[in-house]
């Protein structure tokens, strides 16, 4: 499978910096087993959608963007996630505008690379969550392809800022 191109994610927070990580879905429910990390399923067996809006039909796929959109997302100072717009695959089609205000409890999904364990970031009542420790995050199990599930934040993302000093 080609690497699937992430969402894109921009922060109004100085305590929420991405790094090297970047956005590979928003998802409601703990993530588990059953749903491969990706939490809640819809009858039809997709993933639920944390949002509204309808992305509608992209008329064009790449192999590197398999839904033919890519979600934007501004976290503002408020701890609140927006979904700005869908930017599509096919340059015939315009970005449709949403401006939608995520609600209820969800979580980012994060990583580093396509293929790496992933962060989960924490949300309530369609808040950030800052206290890392009520992350969680999956590391590889030694000489295997599995993966455990962890609190807190993944050792390699950036560390919390330091408070200024006085």
């Amino acid at each position: 499978m080609t690497d699937q191109s992430p969402e894109r994610l921009s922060s109004a927070r100085p305590d929420f910096t991405l790094g090297a990580w970047r956005l590979y879905g928003v998802m409601r429910g703990q993530p588990t087993e059953e749903n491969h990390g990706w939490g809640e399923r819809a009858p039809d067996g997709s993933r639920v959608r944390v949002y509204r809006a309808a992305p509608g039909e992209a008329p064009a796929t790449t192999t590197a963007n398999w839904k033919g959109y890519t979600e934007v997302y501004h976290l503002g100072p408020d701890g609140r996630l927006t979904l700005v717009r869908f930017d599509y695959a096919s340059s015939q089609l315009a970005s449709k505008l949403v401006n939608e205000v995520l609600e209820g409890d969800f979580f980012l999904v994060l990583k580093a690379s396509f293929r790496g364990p992933r962060l989960y970031v924490r949300f309530l009542d369609g808040t950030l969550v800052p206290d890392r420790a009520q992350w969680l995050h999956e590391r590889h199990v030694a000489n295997s392809f599995a993966k455990q599930l962890f609190t807190g934040a993944h050792p390699d993302y950036p560390d919390e800022p330091k408070p200024p000093d006085d």
